[in-house]
């Protein structure tokens, strides 16, 4: 069990340290180790009492969270058998996240993994307003700090040679809230086979927008190549900026709609300048 003064120094940044009365963290675990067979770790880790303020009421709200683990391994695999994370449910999500799958310990080109993330409902409003607060912004009357860096030319990217076969990875989104944007239906499948990435399906609804699309990189190549396209029907505007900036909440309406492909390799910019071909439309 660990208390508010323990916590307090990671946690002033985010929240005003006056306001952890009774924050508390506590641990549970059990852990068996057999080096000639399968070892396992049972464990669960719940954060109690963070007090936040609502930026739209003044109010103080109070957080939870929790997340409970049950893996097992060997020489030769991870076995992720259950994770499940927990947040404070709120009357719009429940707040649960699993996790599941095996990864090989010894990654080669004939190991394979697989990974499964899933949830029916996750609200981050009162999360996310921890972090950024009630989105009013700073100024600062310090010339200096008003001085602008000179950007440094991007590294040309090389060939990578990962030691890994077949990595097939599952997301499964039924709701995702963050204040008043709303991402339904999100699901993705990422399979990773030999230094190459395909991405497909990917799909969301924001908002009642729908957006699909496809990814394909190649990371045999010394400038990476990919190919992209995806299509977007009617995404509300007005929803990403009421979030992240709700002092404006209101000021910005409209529908964007659109589509496009690309084909390329490298991501400098003569790289883009000699290789990036393709299309892409939008209507507001």
């Amino acid at each position: 069990s660990i208390n508010r003064y323990a916590l307090s120094p990671f946690l002033s940044p985010y929240v005003n340290p006056k306001d952890l009365a009774e924050v508390a963290l506590n641990m549970q675990a059990k852990l068996e180790l057999d080096p000639a067979a399968e070892s396992s770790f049972e464990g669960n880790t719940s954060l109690s009492n963070l007090q936040v303020k609502d930026p739209e009421t003044g109010s103080m709200k109070s957080l939870e969270s929790s997340l409970d683990l049950d893996i097992a391994w060997n020489a030769q695999k991870l076995d992720i058998r259950s994770g499940t994370l927990k947040l404070t449910p709120t009357s719009r999500a429940g707040n649960t996240l699993k996790i599941s799958g095996q990864l090989p310990m010894v990654p080669s080109l004939a190991s394979k993994g697989n990974l499964k993330i899933e949830s029916p409902s996750m609200d981050l409003a009162s999360y996310y307003d921890m972090i950024v607060g009630n989105g009013e912004k700073e100024t600062e009357s310090n010339a200096d700090t008003q001085a602008v860096s000179q950007p440094q030319p991007a590294p040309k990217p090389t060939a990578l040679e990962v030691p890994l076969g077949v990595m097939d990875l599952k997301i499964d989104i039924g709701k995702f809230l963050v204040r008043d944007l709303a991402v339904e239906a999100l699901q993705a499948h990422a399979i990773w086979q030999t230094n190459t990435v395909v991405i497909q399906p990917l799909s969301i609804t924001i908002n009642k927008g729908t957006v699909k699309g496809d990814l394909t990189m190649d990371f045999t190549q010394p400038n990476w190549g990919y190919h992209l396209s995806f299509e977007a029907d009617q995404v509300p505007l007005q929803a990403f900026t009421d979030t992240l900036d709700p002092s404006k909440k209101g000021q910005v309406s409209g529908m964007l709609s659109g589509k496009g492909v690309w084909k390329g390799a490298g991501l400098t910019e003569p790289a883009l300048q000699q290789n990036l071909n393709g299309s892409m439309s939008f209507k507001y």
